[in-house]
């Protein structure tokens, strides 16, 4: 049964579009609530901020040097938000918060043309409202642009079959775009889906309908001026981006990622609090379907389990594993709940129903007993810190429950869904509050102001081990670097002024010279320093597991311990 089109005219349309507007508001007002995290964000944000300095928007550099691991397009997009909203943490992650709210609507309206409007609603407030989609939203990293822009591509191409459309252009507007984000997975994800599902579906004339000349040259158009530019400057971009950054990285352990093949299953299940119970079934029914139908009986199920399906062995198979790599297929899974929990509210079987709730409540609680020993188990954060937010989280949850089920003996299954959502925007902004925990330990931030509050012109700071990226970023100037991480290996291996690149003869030159230096460098490290900085040096400020020691004297005050966390 579909239920009428039109314009929100329910009672429960309308709540849906509220909690959609509270889940909107709750984005954007936790974007810019805690310091950027290194070193990701570090990056991200500093490489965009030097766009800015240098005004060079075709060669990416970050700490001053190229800088060639991802395409140019995350980079533009946060640049543009620095020049509206100023150099800060909201701005930097204005682009994937953006284009988080962006992928609901356009999941709204996929799930609106496969099931119906009610269920485009409840799609949006799904992926919305979901721990890890909350999550990559609000970090500086490419991985929700892609995300993004490969629905974007996928939605463009299905509902340009559905209504036989101008929607198809969307799909390489789209891909291009993906291409642009994180490179050649943008065009491979839109094509090898689109391919299976024409191949097991046997519409071949949409091969026909599909390919346009128009699109490929909107693709062309979009995609290719910055790879040619970006070529012709840097004549070791090819390799480095295409070989390096993507076969070798993908068919081995070059960067010493490797997770077991089933790594993203665990993800999956916490990344969908708190919609994990509705997902395990929804996945278990569509496919009990499919393989008792012809594919093209259930062509717009298809395509959103072989959008997932896909994408998630692709990950699975790949030498190089992070969490953030799994979120694209957190799309077609959200349609999915989408029309399983509509097909619930049109068919009122609570058998099904008790079934579901049984096992959405499973994992409920024991995310909530998980929340709740999360402090006692941790040494790395004050329990004065941890305990109020993980016993909120814990104490809604369980509350949450006891809710869910008494409205289920009422028959209510349309407050429950209110309940659920309700749940998901809690815990979003727990999870907003969990991440600002762990950006006061991992964040250049406080080390950062002492140094600014300290150095004059032509002060040089160095970082004695790794790189924390968002060093440059509130420093505003580059780093010295005594070693680096993989990161930096091919702006090092092609750097001409190799005075930003030292070893521990070329430090302690810099320390028992006449210029000014600040050194940061880790706690466990110290070991290591004590020869250059004479062992019995006192460090001029402590910041979390960090010291800041220098060959001058601190101006004012002496050392002070900022909100770094234990030192």
């Amino acid at each position: 049964m579909m239920l009428k089109q039109g314009i929100f005219n329910t009672r429960f349309e309308k709540i849906l579009i509220a909690l959609i507007l509270l889940t909107l508001g709750v984005y954007l007002l936790t974007l810019g609530s805690h310091s950027l995290i290194d070193p990701d964000e570090g990056r991200y944000a500093e490489v965009a901020r030097e766009m800015i300095e240098t005004g060079d928007y075709i060669t990416p550099h970050l700490n001053y040097v190229k800088f060639f691991d991802k395409p140019a397009l995350p980079y533009w997009m946060t640049a543009i938000a620095f020049r509206v909203f100023g150099v800060n943490a909201f701005a930097a992650r204005f682009s994937p918060g953006i284009l988080a709210l962006m992928g609901m609507f356009t999941l709204y309206r996929l799930s609106s043309r496969i099931y119906n409007r009610r269920a485009g609603l409840i799609t949006a407030l799904v992926a919305g409202t979901s721990f890890l989609y909350f999550i990559i939203s609000h970090i500086t990293i490419t991985d929700m642009p892609l995300a993004f822009f490969v629905t974007l591509s996928l939605a463009g191409f299905y509902i340009g079959y559905l209504e036989k459309s101008r929607y198809y252009l969307l799909f390489y507007c789209g891909m291009a775009l993906a291409l642009l984000s994180k490179g050649l997975i943008g065009i491979i994800f839109p094509c090898g889906i689109v391919f299976w599902w024409i191949l097991l579906t046997r519409k071949w004339r949409i091969f026909r309908a599909l390919f346009s000349l128009r699109g490929i040259l909107i693709f062309l158009v979009i995609a290719l001026p910055w790879f040619i530019a970006v070529s012709l400057g840097n004549p070791d971009f090819f390799h480095y981006f295409f070989i390096r950054q993507h076969f070798i990285r993908y068919l081995t352990n070059a960067d010493n990622r490797y997770e077991p093949f089933w790594f993203f299953i665990p993800i999956i299940i916490v990344g969908f609090i708190p919609w994990t119970g509705f997902l395990f079934v929804s996945l278990k029914e569509e496919l009990s379907t499919l393989w008792k139908n012809k594919p093209e009986e259930k062509e717009g199920e298809l395509f959103l389990l072989l959008w997932f399906v896909l994408i998630f062995l692709f990950f699975s198979m790949s030498g190089s594993k992070l969490v953030p790599y799994i979120i694209p297929v957190f799309s077609p899974l959200a349609v999915l709940l989408g029309g399983q929990i509509d097909r619930m509210l049109q068919d009122l079987d609570f058998k099904r129903t008790r079934t579901v709730l049984v096992l959405n409540a499973t994992f409920l609680l024991f995310f909530a007993a998980l929340m709740l020993i999360l402090p006692f188990i941790q040494n790395d954060y004050s329990l004065q810190k941890t305990l109020p937010v993980s016993l909120s989280i814990s104490l809604a949850f369980v509350a949450g429950v006891v809710v869910i089920f008494y409205f289920y003996g009422k028959r209510d299954l349309k407050a429950i869904i209110i309940v659920f959502v309700m749940l998901g925007v809690i815990n979003c902004i727990g999870a907003s509050s969990l991440l600002g925990l762990y950006a006061e330990r991992h964040t250049s931030r406080y080390v950062s102001e002492f140094i600014n509050s300290q150095k004059k012109p032509g002060d040089l700071v160095v970082q004695f081990r790794g790189f924390d990226q968002g060093l440059p970023f509130y420093l505003e100037q580059r780093v010295v670097l005594l070693s680096h991480s993989e990161d930096m290996k091919f702006g090092n291996e092609h750097e001409k002024d190799r005075s930003f690149f030292i070893d521990m003869e070329g430090l302690k030159e810099l320390w028992n010279g006449d210029k000014r230096i600040f050194i940061v460098a880790y706690n466990g490290e110290l070991k290591e320093l004590a020869p250059i900085i004479d062992g019995e040096m006192k460090p001029l400020a402590v910041s979390g597991r960090k010291s800041i020691f220098s060959n001058w004297p601190a101006d004012g005050e002496g050392a002070f311990l900022s909100k770094g966390g234990t030192p």
